[in-house]
């Protein structure tokens, strides 16, 4: 169709098509949200040829074209009366989070192992905490309210810095990429310079004797604050509020996993950050 045509012609050329139809063919209102649909964006097009059109938007009147006007009339046979337009380009690969991906995929492989009786977890990624709660029950914390309902998942409104939990009686706790924003104010939790120190300190009081933890934070070479989207650790800080339990496992991502040499090397020559993740164990005789 491109070969033969501008987008303002095949635009035209559905219009013409669709409302010059037998009238036997379809339902009416269908008929006429295309066309009203088509009208809509012939109004986009530039009126001067050779003015650049935005390359997303060409490609999205072409596909419209496209399902319109495919074996013909038989966009009439779909069980629909109302076509409306709603565009959302999807150019090249589909877009993620790297980093965040690496993340809670470790953490989940590592839960599914362990099968605790349930876990805490502290701020991080909904859709983290909607998929491992279908197989281990979830306690979610979260300074902004969560309206999300599902067996298995209980979001409560809290900060990390004062977790409502009995001392001892978390038998796991994740926290990923969320403690680095504890005290910052952005998502509208108290302001308090040491947040992140008290949130820790909440981690070790709750969880029970050989409970674990998991924890995920962004780390570059020096240590930093960005107000008030976030610090920067790096991984000795986070190990130094542990020291006592020890690392369990570990993962560097830069932002797909990397050896603990190029993390190093990352650290030293990467103006941007990594994430770091640990898998700490409570001790089982400890008042930690």
């Amino acid at each position: 169709m491109e070969g033969q045509l501008d987008v303002r012609t095949a635009l035209q050329r559905v219009i013409d098509i669709v409302s010059t139809r037998d009238s036997g063919i379809g339902d009416s209102q269908f008929a006429e949200s295309i066309v009203a649909a088509a009208k809509d964006l012939l109004r986009k097009v530039p009126q001067d040829r050779s003015q650049p059109m935005e390359p997303a938007l060409e490609r999205y009147i072409w596909d419209f074209c496209r399902f319109v006007l495919q074996d013909f009339p038989a966009v009439f046979r779909l069980p629909f009366q109302i076509l409306n337009l709603n565009p959302m380009f999807a150019d090249g690969n589909q877009q993620f989070d790297v980093m965040y991906e690496h993340q809670d995929a470790w953490a989940a492989e590592w839960l599914f192992r362990l099968r605790p009786d349930f876990f805490v977890d502290v701020g991080s990624r909904v859709c983290f905490v909607g998929i491992v709660s279908r197989a281990i029950p979830c306690i979610a914390i979260d300074a902004r309210p969560t309206p999300l309902r599902m067996d298995n998942l209980d979001y409560r409104v809290g900060e990390g810095q004062c977790l409502p939990f009995e001392d001892g009686s978390v038998p796991a706790l994740t926290c990923l990429h969320a403690v680095e924003h504890f005290g910052l104010g952005r998502y509208g939790d108290t302001v308090d310079n040491t947040g992140w120190v008290k949130g820790f300190a909440e981690f070790r009081r709750v969880l029970m004797p050989g409970g674990w933890l998991f924890v995920s934070t962004p780390v570059r070479g020096v240590p930093a604050v960005q107000f008030n989207a976030q610090y920067l650790f790096t991984p000795e800080v986070i190990k130094d509020q542990f020291s006592p339990w020890g690392v369990q496992d570990e993962q560097f991502l830069w932002p797909s996993p990397v050896s603990p040499e190029e993390h190093i090397l990352h650290m030293d020559t990467d103006p941007g950050y990594g994430t770091y993740c640990a898998l700490f164990r409570k001790p089982k005789q400890s008042n930690l």
